[in-house]
């Protein structure tokens, strides 16, 4: 009778053990989903940015090269704001050069 009782504890402990190691292997994958998820969600966030500050900076200059296209705006007149576009676009794919390194490096096994 007492070996039965204690071949119970044993296995009620045992059991107590594989369900602590299941429950810490869950929590793990799904941190490191979690994780992943938010890496993923930061990304999208800055490329949107990115996307939206290039097309701001072209929607400023594409008026202008189209009343020059009508001839209701001077060359002359558009040459500073081509630069600054320019200048600004050339920017924006150097931070879309440095996000892609990072999600190479992520991807890579790294850290971000």
């Amino acid at each position: 009778m007492e070996f039965t009782l204690i071949l119970a504890q044993a296995l009620a402990i045992l059991a107590f053990v594989a369900l602590l190691l299941a429950v810490l292997v869950f929590v793990r994958r799904a941190a490191r989903f979690l994780a992943e998820t938010r890496d993923i969600e930061r990304f999208r966030r800055a490329v949107a940015d990115i996307t939206g500050r290039a097309i701001g900076s072209l929607d400023s200059v594409t008026g202008q090269i189209d009343g020059l296209r009508r001839r209701t705006v001077a060359a002359e007149a558009i040459v500073d704001a081509l630069g600054t576009s320019r200048e600004a676009l050339t920017h924006y794919a150097d931070e879309s050069r440095a996000l892609a390194q990072e999600i190479d490096g992520h991807l890579a096994g790294g850290q971000p």
